[in-house]
């Protein structure tokens, strides 16, 4: 199934990647190593995903180096990050589903949901300042 961010189309795993790289770029450099690691993948089958999103402009890749988010691959890093976060918030509150079940329903929904949808979410909770993991929401200038 394809998904459309704001004028980009992910495929799940392109935008778990990308989250994962945006959480990863904090802890300094990040190679496919790492990703294989993390996904429990081949180095070859992280790159076939690298070069997808390079292509899309949303990382630059040097090779035998690290990899880096640009700044557009940044923005929809911290949207996806953003709406996750406001939908299992919305699913656990509003609706009583237990943590880890919202949490995983939030993961399938975080890049598919119209941003109004996540917008319409964040008001009903009266633009919560943390998740139900204690993580902080960080609203965006559309969420505001």
């Amino acid at each position: 199934m394809w998904i459309v961010v704001p004028r980009v189309e992910l495929s799940r795993l392109e935008a778990a990647y990308l989250v994962t790289l945006h959480k990863m770029e904090g802890g300094g450099r990040t190679g496919t190593s790492a990703l294989a690691e993390t996904f429990g993948v081949n180095e070859a089958s992280v790159v076939d995903v690298i070069k997808r999103l390079e292509g899309k402009g949303l990382l630059v890749r040097e090779p035998w180096r690290s990899i880096t988010l640009t700044k557009r691959g940044e923005t929809l890093a911290t949207q996806l990050i953003h709406n996750h976060r406001v939908i299992e918030t919305y699913l656990h509150k509003v609706l009583d589903i237990p943590a880890e079940l919202a949490c995983s329903e939030a993961q399938k929904l975080d890049s598919i949901l119209d941003r109004r949808t996540v917008v319409s979410m964040c008001r009903a909770l009266n633009r919560p300042t943390t998740c139900i993991h204690g993580q902080e929401i960080r609203h965006l200038k559309w969420c505001r």
